[in-house]
């Protein structure tokens, strides 16, 4: 069983103190590049970008900084609450708000329900063991039917005991895939940053921000660079990698957040 641990935020000097005490690597791997990772809901924008951890909470919008001891690589929306996930430092924290601080394990990704760990076991956030996956998934979203999907080795799974395998990606494993959420269903995978809302389906193509009709064939299109993609209170929301925040209508009009 996974030792659940809550305690006060902890300040970087003494997450450092602590990580000096732990044993020396002989043999350092090449650091694997940061993360940047989203997560949208009707509450605003939480993500991370190169190790750093933002929040941008609706109507405003407006990016805040979360100051973190360690550096993050996941981000997820519980209820109003968003919170990071620490790796190195084996913590969860809260990114805006009131400080909270609770000692997971190394975690690979956060979903709105799970803590999912890097070997593939999950919790939730309450503590309590949940049923993972096998292997460290690469993406992690609960859908709209408000179960949780993972992506690990290329293929889609459904959490469980034991996970079912809901079908392969064919897009390989090192192919960039992305999952996003079917209202009122599960989700989907996309080799492209996609969100579907009740209005269409919008995607990033990394030179424009697309809105797909019948038979996956865009009938509006605006200029747009690569990055992110959500739904905002009814809004499509895109984020780039940057920290730029833009907020259009279903039509695709660009408005200000």
């Amino acid at each position: 069983m996974k030792r659940w641990l809550s305690i006060p935020f902890l300040a970087a000097p003494f997450l450092a103190a602590l990580t000096a005490c732990a044993p020396a690597q002989t043999h350092r791997q090449p650091s694997a590049p940061l993360p940047f990772q989203a997560d949208f809901s009707d509450v605003g924008v939480a993500w991370v970008s190169g190790g750093q951890a933002f929040v941008a909470r609706a109507p405003s919008l407006r990016a805040q900084l979360a100051p973190l001891p360690a550096p993050a690589v996941a981000a997820a929306w519980v209820g109003n609450v968003a919170w990071g996930a620490l790796p190195s430092a084996g913590l969860i924290v809260t990114l805006d708000g009131p400080p909270e601080t609770r000692v997971v394990g190394r975690v690979a990704k956060l979903s709105q329900q799970r803590i999912y760990l890097q070997d593939g076991t999950a919790l939730n956030y309450s503590g309590g063991a949940a049923s993972g996956v096998l292997g460290t998934p690469s993406a992690v979203l609960t859908g709209g039917d408000g179960e949780d999907y993972a992506l690990v080795g290329g293929n889609l799974y459904r959490p469980g005991s034991p996970a079912s395998l809901l079908s392969p990606t064919r897009m390989g494993i090192d192919a960039p895939a992305y999952l996003y959420r079917l209202p009122g269903r599960g989700v989907a995978v996309s080799g492209l940053p996609s969100v579907q809302t009740g209005q269409g389906l919008y995607r990033l193509t990394g030179s424009a921000l697309e809105r797909l009709g019948s038979g996956d064939q865009p009938v509006a299109s605006v200029p747009h660079g690569p990055g992110l993609i959500g739904a905002v209170d009814g809004r499509i929301v895109t984020l780039s990698a940057a920290g730029q925040i833009r907020v259009f209508l279903p039509d695709l009009r660009e408005v200000r957040p």
